[in-house]
C-alpha cells in the first residue's frame, strides 16, 4: 500500500487505524494514529511527509505498478527537500494533511 492509500483507510471507513511504515530513503520507522482527519505521528519526532514521484507514472502499467511504488513517506526536512531537488519538476512533498486531503478527493467519492 503506498503512503497516500495508507491515509486515505481511517476516513473512508470511519475508523481509527495505527499506519505502521517506514522512511523510503532512511528506513526510519513510521508510526501514525489516524481518527478520520485527526493525524498523529508518534514516530518520528522530526517532520514527516508524504512524496510523489510523477515521473514514475507509466501509461502502459497499472498504477499500483508504476505510480504507486513512488508514493512514499520522508522522515525529516532536509532529507525530503533533497530528494525533491533532485527532480523539482516532478517530485512532490506533502506534509500529512495535505496528502490527507489530496487522497481524500479522490477515493471519498468512490464511497459515496
Amino acid at each position: 500500500m503506498c503512503a497516500f492509500d495508507a491515509l486515505a483507510i481511517s476516513s473512508m471507513f470511519n475508523l481509527p487505524i495505527r499506519v505502521e511504515s517506514c522512511c523510503r530513503l532512511s528506513a526510519q520507522d513510521v508510526l501514525i494514529h489516524q481518527n478520520a482527519t485527526e493525524l498523529a505521528i508518534i514516530e518520528p519526532d522530526s517532520p514527516l511527509f508524504a512524496a510523489i514521484n510523477w515521473d514514475a507514472t507509466d501509461s502502459v502499467k497499472s498504477c499500483w505498478a508504476s505510480l504507486c511504488t513512488e508514493m512514499m513517506f520522508i522522515a525529516g526536512e532536509s532529507r525530503a527537500r533533497q530528494w525533491q531537488d533532485e527532480n523539482p519538476v516532478n517530485r512532490e512533498l506533502f506534509n500529512l494533511n495535505e496528502a490527507h486531503a489530496l487522497i481524500s478527493a479522490v477515493f471519498m467519492p468512490l464511497m459515496e
